[in-house]
C-alpha cells in the first residue's frame, strides 16, 4: 500500500481496515533516520491529511508506518500492538502531528512503564494524542 500512495499525489484521506489473519509477518527493521533518506516516501510526496487504521497488528502498523500523515486515527487494535509499533520504530508516520486512538481499559502487557515510554516517544516528536477514537462503523450510525 505505501508504494501505491506514491502514485496518488492528490490523495489526502485514507481509511484501511485489515481484518486479516493473526499470522505475524516479520517486517525488516528500518535503520534509524530512514525517513530522512531521499527514497523515503515522505521525501517523495506530501503527508496525508488523515490516515485511519482499523484492525491491524503490530507488523501491519509498522508496514503502514512509512506513509506520511498529519493525523493518524487507530481503532480496533490490541493495546500492545499500538505501543510496540512506536517503540520498534519511533519514526513511523512521518509528519505526524496528532494521534487519536481508541480508549482501552486494559493496560499494555508491560504495564505503566510501557505506556509511559509510548507517551515519551510521542512527546519527543511533538505529537499530540487523545484516546477518544471510535470505530468508523460506530460513527456512521
Amino acid at each position: 500500500l505505501p508504494d501505491l500512495i506514491l502514485h496518488c499525489p492528490q490523495l489526502r484521506y485514507l481509511f484501511v481496515s485489515a481484518c486479516g489473519g493473526t499470522t505475524e509477518l516479520q517486517q525488516p527493521l528500518r535503520p534509524s533516520g530512514w525517513n530522512t533518506h531521499s527514497d523515503a516516501l515522505c521525501k517523495q510526496r506530501g503527508p496525508l491529511e488523515e490516515f485511519h487504521i482499523e484492525h491491524m497488528l503490530e507488523w501491519e502498523i509498522l508496514a503502514m508506518g512509512t506513509i506520511p500523515a498529519n493525523r493518524v486515527i487507530m481503532t480496533g487494535l490490541m493495546q500492545d500492538d499500538l505501543h510496540k509499533s512506536f517503540m520498534v520504530d519511533p519514526e513511523i508516520f512521518p509528519g505526524l502531528n496528532f494521534l487519536r486512538y481508541e480508549p482501552r481499559d486494559d493496560m499494555p502487557s508491560g504495564g505503566e512503564p510501557i505506556q509511559q515510554q509510548f507517551h515519551a516517544i510521542l512527546k519527543q516528536r511533538n505529537v499530540r494524542w487523545k484516546a477518544d477514537a471510535a470505530h468508523i462503523y460506530a460513527t456512521q450510525r
